[in-house]
């Protein structure tokens, strides 16, 4: 048993993408982070008293790849059916330590994606949640609409990432989130937290 409001491995895992960010003043290094989630799954590095009690099937088997020599930028599964949320979970910091333009950000949400979820939809819900985390920093009146508009722009070049956010990321509708642990969910699940304005009765 664990104490009540202990973090797990989504916790664990945002910690080491920061940590990575940050030591490398922003730039993504897919080896060093993969090597930071063997870390976290063999040594229990940044885990609560050092104890990994909680890992999602996706990321147990890309850490498994990498620990067996897989190259990190290509370790995360990718069928249509894995799509689940641990990317998603440690985006935040890409948000606070990527410097530069739109486009940097989204890459750097897209490769951080890969390392454990490699699908454009887990891809495109990390960017979505990077650049809707910029632009509340930076005092958007409406943050999630002006993120929505910008990964558009990106996307527009790309039919195969503009259908994955418009068919099934569908970011204009309104419908929350159910807590389950399918990526485009957790995302609608936490809009749908901010838009309420009060974690705690939600």
């Amino acid at each position: 048993d664990v104490p009540p409001g202990t973090f797990s491995d989504d916790g664990s895992l945002l910690l080491a993408l920061l940590e990575s960010l940050l030591e490398r003043d922003g730039r993504f290094d897919a080896d060093d982070f993969g090597g930071r989630l063997v870390a976290w799954r063999r040594d229990g590095r940044l885990a609560v008293d050092g104890r990994v009690f909680d890992v999602g099937i996706q990321t147990e088997d890309a850490i498994r790849r990498i620990a067996s020599g897989t190259p990190a930028a290509g370790a995360g599964p990718a069928g249509d059916r894995e799509n689940g949320n641990g990317a998603l979970m440690r985006t935040l910091p890409v948000a606070f330590a990527v410097r530069g333009d739109d486009a940097r950000l989204i890459e750097t949400a897209h490769r951080q994606s890969r390392v454990t979820h490699g699908h454009p939809r887990s891809e495109a819900c990390c960017a979505l949640y990077a650049l809707w985390a910029r632009r509340t920093l930076e005092g958007a009146i409406d943050p999630w609409r002006e993120a929505v508009s910008g990964l558009r722009r990106h996307y527009a070049p790309d039919p195969v990432r503009t259908r994955e956010l418009e068919e099934h990321v569908r970011p204009d509708d309104p419908t929350p989130g159910r807590g389950t642990g399918y990526v485009v969910d957790a995302l609608r699940s936490a809009r749908w937290c901010v838009l309420e304005g009060d974690f705690g009765r939600v």
